[in-house]
């Protein structure tokens, strides 16, 4: 799935400081974009499922504090007889509500897991670009570059350079995280 950009837009973005000063990195995300993209929907469902969970547990409580109560509802009829079991007893709806805990508890896992694990395999495909690109870059020098500059300084240069981007993606990845804990605390 390859996402066409309006020329218009495209043009903007590219007229952008931003755009400018991390074109160098921004044009390798063609070779994983799709990588990036499940990495960060991967983030957000988890968020969801995490909400998700809050809410039956905010129910499961409510069972327990007063099973005489009427059912929780969400409005939506075959979610509220097949799933919360409204016309169940008050007992029976506390065992659904608590497989609906675990069950999303389970699933947020998951969806935490893949994010985290799309998250790192876009940052090692970032670095390898990268040093692609540097090496392709160091190719293209004459030899009289590699005459006047040490090697050592080459190696140190390139190196932290790039693990400084991959420490960035890393930041980046925390911060998803932290959004997805934020968006639950909200919920």
């Amino acid at each position: 799935m390859h996402i066409k950009v309006p020329m218009p837009i495209r043009n903007l973005l590219k007229a952008t400081s931003f755009w400018k000063n991390n074109y160098f990195i921004l044009r390798e995300f063609k070779y994983f974009r799709r990588i990036a993209v499940l990495a960060v929907l991967f983030t957000l469902l988890a968020a969801a499922f995490e909400g998700i969970g809050v809410g039956f547990i905010l129910t499961f409580l409510q069972s327990l504090t007063s099973p005489n109560a009427a059912p929780i509802q969400t409005g939506v009829d075959w979610f509220d007889i097949w799933i919360l079991g409204i016309n169940a007893s008050a007992t029976e709806r506390l065992y659904r509500v608590s497989t609906l805990i675990l069950l999303t508890t389970l699933i947020r896992l998951s969806f935490t897991y893949f994010g985290g694990l799309y998250s790192h395999l876009a940052q090692s495909t970032l670095a390898y670009q990268l040093r692609l690109r540097v090496f392709e870059q160091l190719q293209a020098l004459s030899l009289s570059y590699f005459a006047q500059t040490r090697a050592g300084s080459i190696v140190n240069t390139i190196t932290t350079e790039i693990n400084q981007v991959t420490l960035a993606f890393s930041v980046i990845s925390i911060f998803m995280q932290l959004q997805q804990k934020l968006f639950t605390a909200t919920a």
